[in-house]
């Protein structure tokens, strides 16, 4: 009996000390006790950046018009700005401010000698490209040509409206001259090179490449007369022109493009020969022909831009040439209402500081 209670009570004190050890054990989920929720929230979506934009933009097979349009689309930057890009080639400013007024691009390059169509408010000039030095008055060596006062009383051979029209004013204006004292032949530049033979014409005033093919054809028969260097105290400056109407409607598009535009100006001023490899296809000239025109234009600097913008040094170029082609603009705008300059100083103020 003592033996059958002492077994009965070493069970109870084993029984007591089991449930003591599973008192004391942790819950876990099974037995009731929940978890919190885990977060669902999603994360933030990154920002899709602008809407695509398609815009029409308009270039010239020049070594000014084509070096920076082809940076700005082989390394991106129009994609970085989410603009889709329908390129057209032009080879003169006049037919090319026509189509733009006409609604057929936005955007376009010109060279000085169409910038009178601006100043007589067809377009506005929304940023400098470069300082061209590309145009050349080149005389027929047996015309009697000796300077460019001997120009009086010939017939010259011209684009009216265009680059070389310009210097030729300039010419005719530092002589004493105005271009009624000259007889005026007006003939596209593209097409100055194959009238060398033309024993009528006295003179051309003309610019590269056309000017280097006309020059060759002459050989001995012709000389430079004066160039852009001639006279420099007049700017012979590039420019890119916008519809007025879409900047007024589409600013954003606006911005976006000037911005890349000064990117790919910003690139071709440290990386001019690569610039001109880009730009072959476009210019449609071969790489080597294109670096051989580099003395011929000045790209601004980064510095050179911030300067030219936030100063009136480009603006006072603008005027400068306004009035060398005082007889060819319509009314007398200001420039400051023909010069949009918010964009390129955005432009600058984010890229360079």
């Amino acid at each position: 009996m003592k033996k059958t209670l002492a077994i009965l009570l070493s069970l109870a004190l084993l029984l007591g000390s089991l449930a003591g050890c599973q008192s004391g054990q942790k819950p876990n989920s099974s037995q009731g006790t929940s978890t919190p929720a885990s977060d669902t929230t999603p994360p933030p979506e990154a920002d899709p950046g602008p809407e695509e934009a398609t815009i029409n933009v308009i270039y010239h097979p020049t070594i000014g018009g084509s070096t920076a349009i082809a940076p700005a689309v082989t390394q991106g930057f129009f994609e970085e700005q989410n603009l889709k890009v329908n390129l057209q080639m032009y080879t003169s400013g006049p037919p090319e401010v026509a189509a733009m007024v006409a609604g057929q691009a936005e955007f376009g390059f010109i060279g000085s000698g169409a910038a009178w169509l601006a100043f007589s408010g067809q377009v506005d000039i929304i940023a400098l490209d470069n300082i061209a030095l590309t145009e050349q008055i080149i005389a027929r060596s047996d015309a009697g040509i000796t300077t460019p006062a001997d120009l009086k009383g010939k017939t010259i051979a011209v684009q009216e409206g265009a680059a070389g029209y310009t210097l030729l004013l300039v010419a005719l204006q530092e002589n004493g001259l105005s271009i009624n004292d000259v007889k005026v032949l007006n003939i596209a530049n593209d097409n100055i090179p194959s009238t060398y033979n033309d024993a009528s014409i006295d003179a051309w005033a003309v610019w590269k490449p056309a000017a280097n093919s006309l020059a060759e054809a002459l050989g001995d028969k012709g000389f430079v007369l004066a160039d852009n260097q001639t006279y420099p105290e007049f700017a012979f400056p590039s420019t890119w022109i916008a519809n007025k109407d879409y900047i007024k409607e589409h600013p954003d598009v606006t911005q976006r493009f000037v911005t890349a535009l000064t990117k790919a100006q910003l690139y071709r001023a440290e990386n001019p020969s690569q610039a001109c490899a880009y730009a072959s296809t476009y210019a449609q000239q071969a790489t080597n022909e294109l670096t051989a025109q580099l003395p011929d234009v000045i790209f601004p600097t980064g510095a050179e831009f911030k300067d030219y913008y936030n100063t009136d040094s480009f603006a006072n170029m603008l005027g400068n040439l306004r009035a060398t082609q005082a007889d060819k603009v319509e009314g007398e705008l200001a420039i400051s209402d023909i010069y949009n300059d918010t964009f390129v100083k955005a432009a600058i103020g984010e890229l360079v500081g």
